[in-house]
Parts: structure tokens; C-alpha cells; sequence
């Protein structure tokens, strides 16, 4: 885990490692919210790692329902 400090304009520095980890690049779109008082930042319009299908909203895992589903079952 690293930690960050935000500037005075409000901004916080994504470490290269992580941008590289989740394929961004300066002018990636990104998704921002606050669940459970935290700050979750994502690449907007990532799809499922495993079918590349649409993103289950509830989780912070990047898998869509149909393969969640499919996990739970093995």
C-alpha cells in the first residue's frame, strides 16, 4: 500500500505502477465514487475480466453478475 497526500488544488498523484497495473495513461476516462467512506477510482468503461461482458455496480470487483454467479458455484 502506498500512501499519497493531496495538493493544494485538490489533486492526488496515481502511482505509476498502478496506472500501468490498470492500463491508464494520461487522459484516461475514469470513474470516481464514495462507498463506505472511501474514495474508489476505476478506468470508466472497464468490462469483466473473464467474458469482457457489462460490470456488476455492487462490487469492487471488476467481474460482471453472470461470472460471479459462475464462481460462487464451483
Amino acid at each position: 500500500m502506498r500512501y499519497t497526500k493531496i495538493d493544494k488544488l485538490g489533486r492526488i498523484v496515481i502511482p505509476s505502477a498502478y496506472r500501468k497495473a490498470i492500463n491508464i495513461s494520461i487522459g484516461s476516462p475514469l470513474k470516481m465514487e464514495c462507498k463506505n467512506n472511501m474514495i474508489i477510482i476505476t478506468p470508466f468503461g472497464i468490462r469483466c475480466l473473464l467474458c469482457n461482458g457489462a460490470l456488476c455496480e455492487d462490487t469492487e470487483i471488476p467481474l460482471c453478475k453472470e461470472c460471479i454467479e459462475k464462481i460462487k458455484q464451483l
